[in-house]
């Protein structure tokens, strides 16, 4: 992959393998490296107290979870595993325990205490559709489960939702002149086939993505648009 430091393409990925020298995290971010540390259990997050991004947010403490905002750190989540699914029901929560259970996943609770939050798909693992993520953050529901909503109190507003995984999501990737639409921003737009803030949450995974651009340059057209 080439050096693309004065304009990183977001199409392409590199895995770098850390040398003995490179043993603390802390090293690679003062080099310049974005930071992220996937946390799924309850130990690692205990002991980590610098880390810019903490990705797949499964079990966070109540206690923990304030420490997100004091650090400045990220909360990057992932929301489609936060829904009543096979995978949670049959084999995650009955290992957890019910308490445990109950710390899955505090995109609310992360929300009123002020941190800053990120999204996106965790793909392939998940779906990358960033839509049906947005109603799960919102619903804590897939579409159309007649099973109970899964720890409704840690529900997010729609704006906050899309926030992350907009403006969020380009801040953790420094990614200063995209994420919102501003004066002076680059063109990096979405057009839906209608308003998900004018319909109910459990209609948001309908929309539909009529336009796609980037830097303005149209790169998706739906059919028929």
């Amino acid at each position: 992959m080439p050096n693309r430091v004065d304009k990183p393409d977001p199409f392409t990925a590199e895995q770098l393998t850390v040398n003995e020298e490179v043993r603390d995290p802390r090293d690679a971010s003062r080099a310049g490296f974005i930071t992220l540390l996937s946390v799924l259990g309850l130990f690692l997050l205990g002991s980590v107290a610098f880390q810019r991004v903490l990705s797949d947010r499964e079990l966070t403490e109540s206690d923990d979870v304030p420490r997100f905002a004091a650090l400045g750190a990220t909360a990057n989540l992932q929301p489609l595993w936060a829904a009543h699914e096979p995978q949670m029901d049959e084999l995650t929560i009955p290992f957890l325990g019910a308490e445990r259970a109950g710390w899955q996943y505090p995109f609310g609770s992360l929300h009123r205490t002020g941190a800053t939050l990120a999204a996106g798909s965790d793909w392939p693992v998940s779906s990358p559709d960033p839509v049906l993520g947005v109603h799960v953050a919102v619903n804590r529901a897939l579409p159309g489960s007649p099973g109970p909503v899964f720890l409704p109190k840690e529900r997010l507003d729609l704006r906050t939702a899309v926030t992350a995984y907009t403006a969020g999501s380009a801040y953790v990737n420094r990614l200063d002149d995209t994420g919102a639409v501003r004066p002076g921003a680059l063109a990096d737009l979405v057009v839906l086939d209608r308003d998900p803030f004018a319909g109910p949450p459990e209609e948001i995974h309908e929309a539909r993505v009529d336009l796609t651009l980037v830097e303005g340059e149209a790169v998706h057209e739906a059919s028929g648009t």
